[in-house]
């Protein structure tokens, strides 16, 4: 098996973190960082050392088990906890602080919905107060599920809009706990350096074989069966962001963005059915007629943001196009298949 970092490497040296010297001896505390996002960042910050010699430490708050594909190394120590049982000692000292632990995945939000909004909220509260208590800079990664429902108008979807979410919906328990937690970020604001992205379908190499994104569904179909049986007509459309690109993103956002909400996302806009044409082209495998009809109430028919705001303050040009980075995330299934 290839741990992340083989895969990862020829992506991550085509990005550009503007200012990247602050990273020299600095440490970060990132939650949830066994999960794509977390484990990218991990990953991501020992190439950095690797090739940089930043000598930046990283503590990565765990749930599970350590993944084997995870790297080990001297600047980096795993915690195995639940945040949700117990706190953080109060001498933990870090200088940048990314809260990533949550269930992003819809039928985890659905099936685990006590957990989802005592991440979002109460152990929020408890990392933000640890926050302040070490002088540290706080990143908080939202979601786009908190626009919900946007009108024709406002898709693409800017910053600026507030949003609109159905509370008697499914989704709402999602989205709703991540309105009130960027609320909670905005009154630390005024003691504290916090930024939010607002994160909309990040993939990539480092997802669980486990996970039940529609990407990650449509691969392991097509891997497993050589065929993808679409739940609906796949129309609703979505905006995928490649995980390198998040990566980067994210890491500009708290080093050095100017303001206080950013929308992370790439620029590929495809409806699902789209999705699951090239995934099966990826895979070998085809897309079947058949359809089975089953839909989650509050699910938007349509979700594409502007990530306007960061390219004009960034300078940023060049996406990992949707073709690339789904072969990508198909060799990294492939490569962790049971």
């Amino acid at each position: 098996m290839k741990n992340l970092q083989e895969i990862m490497t020829p992506f991550y040296r085509k990005t550009q973190i503007k200012n990247l010297q602050q990273l020299k001896n600095k440490a970060f505390l990132i939650t949830g960082a066994s999960g794509l996002i977390g484990s990218n960042l991990i990953v991501y910050l020992d190439f950095l050392n690797k090739n940089y010699g930043l000598n930046t430490r990283i503590i990565g708050i765990v749930r599970s088990e350590i993944e084997k594909w995870m790297p080990r190394s001297k600047c980096i120590k795993y915690i195995r906890q639940d945040l949700s049982r117990k706190k953080l000692p109060d001498h933990t000292k870090f200088d940048y602080l990314i809260h990533l632990a949550t269930y992003a995945q819809p039928k985890k939000f659905l099936s685990h919905p006590r957990e989802t909004v005592e991440l979002n909220i109460h152990v929020l509260f408890d990392l933000l107060e640890l926050a302040k208590k070490n002088n540290a800079v706080f990143l908080y990664p939202s979601s786009a599920e908190i626009y919900g429902e946007a009108d024709e108008k406002h898709v693409p979807t800017a910053e600026s809009y507030y949003g609109y979410v159905n509370t008697l919906s499914e989704r709402a328990i999602y989205a709703e706990s991540k309105r009130l937690a960027e609320t909670i970020c905005f009154l630390f604001s005024k003691s504290l350096p916090v930024k939010i992205a607002r994160l909309l379908i990040c993939y990539g190499p480092g997802v669980k074989y486990d996970d039940q994104r529609v990407y990650s569904e449509f691969i392991k179909k097509a891997q497993a069966t050589r065929e993808i049986v679409m739940m609906d007509e796949g129309r609703a459309q979505r905006t995928l962001c490649f995980i390198s690109d998040a990566v980067e993103m994210l890491l500009n956002i708290l080093l050095s963005g100017k303001d206080n909400v950013y929308n992370v996302c790439g620029t590929d806009t495809v409806t699902i059915r789209r999705l699951a044409e090239i995934i099966a082209k990826a895979n070998h495998a085809k897309l079947s007629n058949t359809i089975r009809e089953k839909k989650i109430s509050g699910t938007p028919a349509r979700s594409a943001l502007s990530n306007e705001r960061y390219r004009n303050e960034f300078k940023k040009k060049q996406f990992v196009p949707l073709e690339a980075g789904l072969s990508a995330t198909s060799e990294w299934f492939n490569n962790i298949r049971p």
